[in-house]
């Protein structure tokens, strides 16, 4: 090969997976632009080398993480590695405690979690508005649409695992998809034959088969999470401005029968990969084996990483690059584009072509709730914690080595006099004997139990203390958990719990601009690029009084038929501030609310029912809506009296 590679081991690496065979057969692929990419050929080489080269550094500046981010995973499943000692006592007495790790971490993350989960994860998560008046219709129905996909797909279990990565390791990320669901369905046809007499296909009367087609069942946006540990930014930019680097990727594996699918699938971007087996090894150099990350010391069951003898598995790096594709021999346009490319097995590239997205962002959303504008992975809460989580489990472990230490008798004896077999014997209700030459003496002077104080009994308080100044200092501290003095004023509790809510509710805001309004934008976009299919929406949520009337408020009318040149629309995305239902002074509201109610010229300057509204919210009532009495258009209680169904009042 002609071509002469920057890392001389990725040389070495391709070169004897080439001579295992895989340049000695040739498959039939049609190569995008008219390209020769088949793998060891000059085009295909230099395009491997640039795609790992990026791949690689990259990895080399996160790699510098993952050594905390270990231990963050062990601080979390609770895992603690046991001195010798402390082996065995468990060997002796498997019920004897020893050193432990307090949840410190664990029910910071959950409580934030939980936070995140009450402000986004109500129908709609994702949210839009519309800029001219003509559009409010069709953007209505685009966020039905999303809706529908957000269930569909199970939306909020990967959105559960980015806001869960960005507590623990201070970066979460998913992938935007355009996922297409199929599935098999029976028809019943006419049972047909060759007639040689007739020359052609037909009918038998009263027979009939089954046939079973791949249908499109459904399609729609997804989101993919990406493991931090194997997550591929541009290290020169931050993560709040992902859309801005040279390229963005990460490391993957799969089996080789799911890539044979995609190759197969409709409109598929990816080829070579039939290429791939006749490759003895498929696995990456920049892998990280799911041992080392620390998440499985608890239960020593780890995921079989590298299948079996029946399972082949393949290391791909999908990379998102920009690129000018003159300069790279991969078109005549001289303008930077964003373009797809796959390499699989660190040589072979399966994959070559412009993204296509009309929003021509990276399809990545990135959520760092610590971020600080400047590096690309910043420093998680849970390292924040860490430290002082680990001050607390010495402290506990130290208590409890203390206690061990303590029920055990130390005594001190004569072995002239006592024998030491008998007193070194552990068990209850134990006789000792005296040696033959003390028979008559008295013994009480022979041994002497020795005081041990525990000066560990202050630790728990400690433990205590410190545990608070962790809840302080993210405001996951329950009020009831607050050191105070014995009177403390309602009006002190609400102050501590809008400061605790108020910081809570500021990560919660920068998850929406990061994460949620990139996931947002992509969404829709995607949907009016992809979207091929007819399908049905529910009118019920937000805008239901709009959409009820615009379908002329018929009766059981909860959805309407939304064509994909129905969405053509200009929108804005609403960015949620974070709120939760509960977090507002409700009280107060009431009071103003009955003011209000007492003063007509208020009532006419507000709208009460809104306010009512605002204020049930407030109070944890989510449907609100579905008490809200139905009116009907006239026109439609005069067709339900005719037919019957409705009785005037003066009948009644």
């Amino acid at each position: 090969m002609a071509y002469k590679y920057a890392d001389i081991k990725t040389r070495r690496t391709v070169i004897q997976r080439l001579e295992k065979g895989i340049d000695e057969v040739n498959y039939p692929y049609e190569y995008p632009e008219g390209l020769n990419l088949k793998p060891g050929s000059e085009v295909h080489e230099r395009l491997a080398n640039e795609v790992y080269s990026r791949a690689q550094q990259s990895h080399r500046h996160m790699a510098q993480r993952h050594k905390q981010w270990a231990e963050v995973d062990k601080m979390l499943t609770m895992y603690v590695d046991l001195s010798d000692d402390e082996k065995e006592v468990k060997k002796a007495d498997a019920r004897k405690p020893v050193s432990i790790i307090i949840p410190t971490s664990y029910a910071v993350r959950e409580t934030l979690l939980s936070y995140h989960c009450a402000a986004f994860l109500e129908d709609p998560i994702l949210k839009y508005d519309w800029e001219d008046p003509e559009d409010a219709l069709g953007v209505m129905l685009l966020e039905r649409v999303i809706s529908r996909h957000v269930n569909k797909f199970k939306v909020p279990l990967k959105l559960h695992t980015q806001w869960s990565d960005g507590f623990s390791y201070g970066i979460g990320v998913v992938g935007c998809v355009w996922s297409k669901k199929y599935a098999f369905k029976e028809r019943s046809v006419p049972f047909t034959y060759f007639s040689p007499t007739s020359g052609r296909l037909e009918e038998v009367e009263g027979r009939s088969e089954t046939v079973r087609d791949r249908k499109l069942v459904f399609e729609g946006n997804d989101l993919v999470t990406i493991d931090p540990y194997k997550f591929l930014p541009d290290p020169t930019v931050g993560p709040e401005n992902i859309q801005a680097g040279e390229f963005v990727g990460w490391v993957d594996r799969k089996n080789l029968m799911t890539l044979l699918k995609y190759e197969a699938s409709e409109d598929s971007p990816y080829f070579n990969i039939k290429y791939l087996k006749h490759m003895g090894h498929t696995t990456s150099a920049l892998f990280v084996d799911s041992s080392s990350t620390g998440r499985y010391e608890k239960t020593n069951v780890r995921p079989d990483t590298y299948g079996g003898g029946h399972t082949n598995t393949v290391d791909i790096i999908p990379m998102y690059m920009e690129i000018v594709p003159k300069d790279w021999g991969l078109g005549d346009g001289e303008v930077p584009e964003k373009w797809f490319f796959c390499l699989a097995a660190d040589s072979v590239i399966i994959a070559a072509s412009p993204m296509g997205f009309n929003h021509d962002m990276y399809p990545i959303s990135v959520d760092c709730p610590t971020y600080d504008g400047h590096t690309a992975s910043p420093v998680s809460m849970m390292e924040m914690t860490y430290g002082l989580n680990e001050t607390v489990n010495w402290l506990f472990s130290s208590h409890i080595t203390n206690v061990r230490k303590a029920i055990n008798d130390m005594i001190v004896y004569d072995p002239s006099i006592i024998n030491p077999f008998d007193i070194s014997d552990p068990q209850p209700g134990k006789l000792i004997r005296l040696r033959k030459s003390a028979w008559g003496r008295s013994v009480k002077d022979s041994f002497a139990q020795l005081q041990v104080n525990d000066i560990t009994r202050n630790n728990i308080g400690d433990v205590s203390y410190i545990n608070s100044i962790v809840h302080d200092t993210f405001g996951t501290v329950p009020t009831t958990g607050r050191r105070r003095g014995e009177r403390v004023t309602a009006t002190e509790i609400q102050a501590d719990k809008s400061s605790d809510i108020s910081r809570m509710q500021k990560g919660a805001r920068i998850t929406a601009w990061m994460g949620l309004y990139d996931i947002a934008t992509m969404f829709a976009s995607n949907t009016q690029q992809f979207m091929t299919e007819e399908v049905f929406v529910k009118t019920m949520g937000r805008y239901e009084e709009d959409l009820i009337k615009e379908y002329k408020g018929e009766v059981g009318k909860d959805r309407v038929k939304v064509r994909p040149e129905d969405l053509d629309v200009f929108y804005d995305v609403i960015v949620q501030d974070g709120t939760i239902p509960g977090d507002t002074d409700t009280q107060a509201w009431t009071q103003l609310f009955q003011v209000m109610a007492g003063s007509e010229p208020l009532q006419m300057k507000f709208d009460m029912v809104r306010i009512f509204k605002h204020i049930a919210r407030g109070l944890g009532a989510k449907n609100v809506n579905d008490f809200q009495a139905k009116v009907m258009p006239d026109e439609q209680v005069r067709a339900q009296v005719e037919a019957g169904n409705l009785v005037r009042g003066e009948e009644l």
